[in-house]
């Protein structure tokens, strides 16, 4: 198995797992490296996996015996992707990219804008900020349902710095809707530790006042999920088609 880099999601991590029973030629009975170790392998949050086991497990691809591990049973049947059979679920992907495409724009302008005045204070509360959040996550990774992630709160905390209050509340909105999205395909946009690079390369630029590395870092850090949903979109209308 290979790291997932960047998007996090069931279709990606699913693929990686019955990849792996395929390509190691693993026979009913055999077993599967343990959740802890495929959670290091695909660098995903301890979630994702605990879920992608668990659609295997309903799939009767394997069996997973607490205490003992994770056997292999058959990949006969295997449909198993978690967006084609659900219009819900692709219209929930829609919304995704049309929220990370809005962000891109909001997040630029707020940005660049409290570059041109960020203090040092506020820079010291940034770094914090994002220490003190990956810290929480790094110690027991949330549940897809837990109020810390996903989250905008270092986003919303850079235009709360903008004498501004209907783009901060502008914000707080986007947030919901992100969350909300993100629960209806079970998935989470980022793995925790790729998140913190992103958000520490953010605070740089902003640092540093360079408008286009301001530019390039908001970017990376959602081009990625639109990419993705591109792809998963894009394979369902090829299968239907």
């Amino acid at each position: 198995m290979k790291e997932i880099r960047k998007v996090v999601v069931h279709e990606a991590a699913m693929e990686e797992i019955l990849g792996y029973i395929q390509e190691n030629n693993l026979q009913p009975g055999e077993r599967l490296p343990p959740e802890r170790e495929i959670v290091k392998l695909l660098k995903v949050s301890r979630s994702t996996v605990r879920a992608v086991l668990s659609a295997l497990e309903i799939n009767k691809v394997i069996t997973v015996k607490h205490g003992s591990g994770i056997f292999v049973n058959s990949l006969e049947g295997v449909l198993l992707s978690q967006y084609s059979s659900s219009r819900d679920s692709k219209e929930s992907l829609k919304l995704v990219k049309n929220i990370a495409q809005a962000r891109i724009m909001l997040e630029t302008f707020c940005a660049i804008e409290v570059s041109k005045t960020i203090s040092k204070e506020q820079l010291r509360l940034l770094y914090e900020h994002e220490e003190r959040e990956n810290n929480l996550l790094l110690q027991d990774e949330p549940d897809l349902e837990d109020d810390l992630y996903p989250n905008l709160a270092l986003e919303r905390l850079i235009s709360s710095f903008l004498s501004n209050p209907l783009l901060h509340d502008f914000h707080r909105e986007i947030e919901e809707i992100w969350r909300k999205a993100f629960r209806n395909i079970n998935a989470v946009p980022l793995c925790v530790s790729v998140r913190h690079e992103n958000h520490l390369e953010i605070i740089k630029a902003i640092e540093t006042g360079n408008e286009t590395r301001i530019r390039k870092s908001i970017k990376s850090h959602l081009i990625s999920t639109i990419s993705s949903i591109d792809k998963i979109l894009l394979e369902e209308d090829l299968s239907f088609g």
